[in-house]
């Protein structure tokens, strides 16, 4: 992770600002004290990137003996040489002890049209899902004649071939390995590729927002087997079901692994759903099947002897001669293999707008400024601040029904206090919850006239981060984009719209 170290000022006013160096930052710049950590500040540093306006995330630390700069990690941007060009510019504000900030290859610096954001990719998709669907139309304005998508593509070896090898199909790549993401875009480069984009959304995301019948295959080589901790695999019963909403009839799977556990495990799935549906779903599985080409991770297994497992799903073992996979899936759809409708990007922005209300961004940032600013206020603030960040609200699938919080303003430490902080919030068993809310920190400075808060929310198994920036000009918003509509996601931002609503009245 890009950082430098630097000594501290001689002069610091550390305890309550939480500043370690009193400086002007560059235009567009802005820099926010942790509420919780006098030590912890927040400072946004801004970037273009693709003709797009952004901002780079980084935590200032103040140590003992020293001062450290680290980008925040759950915010980092891709490619990396945006967050060292950011820290780089800020150094020059520091007498910096040591640093890793050089550029050590030509790929972290790629602005690339290629690589896509959590939304881009998906309304790509859902574009020419959308054209094809009406191919028959003479205002039809498909680029391509199917999709293909592989899942963690890690050195690119393999999606590299698929788009040299299917010019006419749109190859997208799913990776959260953020240097196998700048490798693959120099190849992009390099090769002159225009059917291959990339992105770091969670396939598992991905999948449950993508349209149906979107997809021509998939493919998932190698994963990490997680045998330990099995809830964190990519593949599993559910993400192999919305797969299956997600191919087209005449489609594939292709799940490669070197895992004997890992391949019983998605093996023992693929047939459950292929004993519930034996007309249509075809399961076929190999070992040691040889390929066109050959992966790194695959080529290191056969130099150890390893065998190599090979599972292929087909959500219709027939195929369809006709080209149209909506007529016969229709005909054939099973309620057993397809599961719920899905969410796609089209529908769910128009139901889910990621949005706050004017007036309570103003009252709330004028609020918590005033608090921030007096000795009395600060303390109460920072108070209501630590008790939201121990809390984990969970969500369910029903409505919420959200009581009034405590904010551990007069809570004792006794027997009940558990129990109770848990009625009050509002709390679902965890056992029983799909999704969460968690704030992380919270920031605010009079100087700057923002106040923000790190949050992390959504689906237990892929979560997603951001920060909601609330300005004088009354907007609110989440960065460094809005979360994808999910109805866990929207869920999320409706609690948190209550909680904030909440802190306004205690403040």
């Amino acid at each position: 992770m890009p950082h430098f170290i630097a000594k501290l000022p001689a002069k610091t006013t550390m305890p309550d600002s939480g500043f370690a160096l009193d400086f002007k930052l560059e235009s567009g710049a802005f820099k926010l004290p942790s509420i919780r950590s006098p030590h912890i500040a927040l400072i946004a540093m801004p970037y273009t990137y693709q003709s797009s306006a952004r901002f780079c995330f980084l935590h200032e630390i103040t140590r003992e003996c020293d001062v450290l700069l680290k980008c925040v990690k759950s915010l980092r941007p891709t490619p990396i040489g945006i967050a060292k060009d950011a820290l780089s510019r800020l150094s020059a504000h520091y007498e910096v002890l040591q640093d890793n900030l050089s550029v050590s290859s030509s790929k972290q610096q790629v602005s690339s049209a290629f690589l896509l954001g959590e939304r881009e990719i998906l309304d790509l998709v859902a574009r020419e899902a959308s054209a094809l669907g009406s191919r028959q139309s003479t205002e039809s304005k498909a680029r391509f004649d199917s999709t293909i998508l592989e899942i963690g593509f890690g050195s690119g070896r393999h999606i590299l071939h698929l788009a040299r090898q299917n010019p006419n199909a749109l190859v997208l790549g799913l990776e959260i390995h953020t240097p196998s993401i700048e490798q693959v875009l120099r190849q992009i480069e390099i090769l002159r590729l225009e059917n291959l984009y990339l992105s770091c959304l969670d396939a598992r995301v991905f999948l449950s927002c993508a349209p149906n019948h979107s997809l021509r295959e998939i493919y998932i080589h190698f994963p990490v087997p997680w045998n330990k901790a099995k809830h964190r695999r990519v593949l599993n019963g559910k993400l192999l079901q919305e797969a299956l909403r997600v191919l087209d009839l005449a489609g594939m799977l292709e799940f490669r692994t070197d895992d004997r556990e890992y391949f019983n495990d998605v093996l023992e799935e693929a047939s459950a759903l292929e004993s519930t549906a034996p007309k249509s779903l075809c399961v076929r599985r190999s070992i040691n099947e040889s390929q066109a080409i050959t992966s790194k991770y695959e080529a290191r297994w056969l130099r150890q002897s390893k065998d190599i497992y090979t599972i292929i799903v087909r959500p219709d073992s027939r195929g369809n001669a006709s080209g149209d996979s909506s007529k016969g899936f229709e005909q054939d759809s099973s309620a057993d293999v397809i599961v719920d409708s899905p969410t796609t990007l089209e529908s769910s922005a128009q139901n889910f707008a990621f949005s706050f209300d004017e007036k309570l961004v103003k009252s709330l940032l004028a609020k918590v400024l005033e608090a921030e600013s007096s000795a009395d206020g600060f303390v109460r603030l920072s108070r209501i601040a630590d008790w939201l960040c121990a809390q984990k609200f969970v969500l369910d699938s029903s409505d919420l029904d959200f009581g009034k919080l405590d904010f551990g303003l007069s809570v004792t430490k006794d027997s009940g206090t558990e129990s109770a902080l848990e009625s009050k919030a509002g709390l679902k068993p965890e056992s029983s919850a799909r999704g969460f809310l968690r704030i992380v920190d919270m920031y605010a400075s009079s100087t700057a006239r923002r106040f923000a808060l790190l949050v992390s929310f959504g689906d237990f198994a892929y979560p997603c981060s951001r920060l909601v920036l609330f300005a004088e000009s009354g907007q609110g918003c989440y960065l460094p984009e809005p979360p994808i509509p999910t109805q866990l996601n929207y869920k999320a931002h409706a609690l948190f719209v209550r909680i904030l609503t909440q802190v306004l009245e205690r403040l």
